[in-house]
């Protein structure tokens, strides 16, 4: 799986913040992803059926494609 499934990240959820940065679209979730450090932990603030949650997710590097 992807490292957002490994790190719980469901489809479902709102992702509400990036390492204690609020998350008003998209791009800003793909920024901080981007800034951060591959195998390092980043921190999610999402909600899940009404409830708040905070997930820890590792960024990966993507395979590569021939």
């Amino acid at each position: 799986g992807s490292p957002a499934a490994r790190g719980g990240l469901r489809a479902c959820d709102l992702i509400e913040a990036v390492a204690n940065n609020p998350v008003k679209n998209p791009a800003d979730v793909q920024l901080a992803v981007d800034q951060g450090q591959i195998g390092q932990p980043l921190n999610l603030k999402v909600r899940r059926a009404g409830q708040s949650l905070t997930l820890e997710l590792r960024p990966a590097e993507l395979p590569r494609q021939n």
